[in-house]
């Protein structure tokens, strides 16, 4: 994504400051389904932005919406000038997407990444009546996080979890993407490309090297969230974003110290 000339401002008086934090927190995403698996589309960004669109609108609502990645990911090749064959997504595009149109169900737009990139992407599947049922989901607004450990611990702590853009080296798949050969990460020899993933725990004090828990959105395989050590987030890390609501720069419900508020989703929810 560009620079955004509000990126410094926001930054400075919407992020909240560093309260005592727990030595380890881990934000509940058991409600929210498995890790999405996108294979190998390159939509990693539309994954992680949908997942973070599941954990807003539960903690909104009380009920697991499945949103379908594809929605983003193909509305994103509208707009990005990308090439639709090869290319990820500009991950503050698809946010901003996501404010404007929200992001249809997989029930209406099935995440079938098993079909080729082209497919997938086919744009005559994004028809009026797919963009007025993902209207209703629209997210109120977004933040950019400061890319350092303590940053994102605190975004965590005060958000949930974060969307966070990852320059990569070929030590993400290799010697195969099994967790026991590629975990915990590695700060990467040579960067070869970027990846879009979700960090929402952690453990360690503020000012140290802090492991940071992350979800692995592109589905490296189909497992749970997985741990990685923090020299390749934060070492390597583009873009940090994380939701709230643009009614009041830190609400209650989104935006209050964990020790302040119930985690419990609203008892309307079904």
């Amino acid at each position: 994504s560009e620079q955004d000339y509000r990126d410094a401002y926001v930054a400075s008086v919407a992020t909240p400051p560093a309260y005592e934090l727990p030595e380890r927190y881990e934000t509940d995403l058991s409600n929210l389904g498995p890790v999405m698996y996108q294979r190998n589309i390159p939509s990693c960004v539309a994954h992680s932005v949908a997942l973070e669109m599941k954990r807003y609108w539960y903690f909104e609502t009380g009920k697991l919406i499945d949103f379908s990645p594809r929605f983003l990911d193909i509305l994103a090749k509208r707009f990005d000038g990308l090439n639709r064959a090869t290319d990820g997504a500009y991950p503050r595009l698809m946010f901003k997407l996501a404010v404007k149109y929200g992001c249809a169900t997989t029930k209406d737009l099935p995440n079938d990444a098993t079909l080729p990139v082209l497919q997938y992407r086919n744009d005559a599947l994004i028809t009026q009546d797919i963009l007025d049922k993902a209207a209703p989901y629209k997210i109120p607004g977004y933040l950019r996080i400061k890319d350092d450990v303590n940053s994102v611990k605190n975004a965590i702590w005060t958000f949930g979890s974060v969307s966070q853009l990852l320059q990569i080296g070929k030590e993400w798949w290799t010697p195969s993407w099994s967790p026991t050969d590629i975990l915990p990460l590695i700060t990467p020899e040579e960067i070869v490309s970027g990846h879009q993933i979700n960090p929402f725990a952690f453990e360690g004090p503020v000012g140290s090297s802090a492991r940071i828990l992350s979800t692995i959105p592109s589905g490296t395989a189909p497992t749970s969230p997985a741990p990685f050590s923090s020299s390749t987030p934060f070492s390597h890390s583009i873009l940090s974003i994380t939701l709230l609501k643009l009614s009041s720069i830190i609400p209650l419900s989104a935006g209050t110290p964990r020790s302040l508020r119930s985690m419990s989703p609203p008892s309307t929810g079904g």
